[in-house]
């Protein structure tokens, strides 16, 4: 988690930089481009119960009648795919003659 909130707030340091001071954007115009973190955070709000079905899939302990911590592996792989997938697109995108 701590790495995720350290990309997020990277994130909003980098946004102004880019879109302000690289593409010439105003300030007004440049603070859309946080709505993907926004809109991001909702669409998994939005999944949760989703993600949490996946999750309870797994065998359950015989102890405990939960499934394992080890259950949550598979949306820890899928959410850091995507990260990376993300900050790729987003450095791909930095510069105003790529787009």
């Amino acid at each position: 988690m701590a790495l995720v909130y350290g990309v997020l707030y990277l994130c909003f340091v980098a946004y102004p930089i880019v879109f302000e001071d690289i593409r010439g954007w105003s300030p007004g115009i440049s603070g859309l481009a946080f709505c993907g973190i926004g809109t991001g955070t909702l669409v998994t709000i939005a999944c949760e119960p989703l993600i949490r079905w996946w999750i309870n899939q797994h065998k359950k302990d015989p102890e405990t009648g939960e499934p394992p911590p080890e259950a949550m592996v598979g949306v820890i792989t899928l959410g850091a795919v995507l990260l990376a997938i993300g900050e790729i697109i987003f450095a791909w995108l930095v510069s105003p003659g790529a787009s």
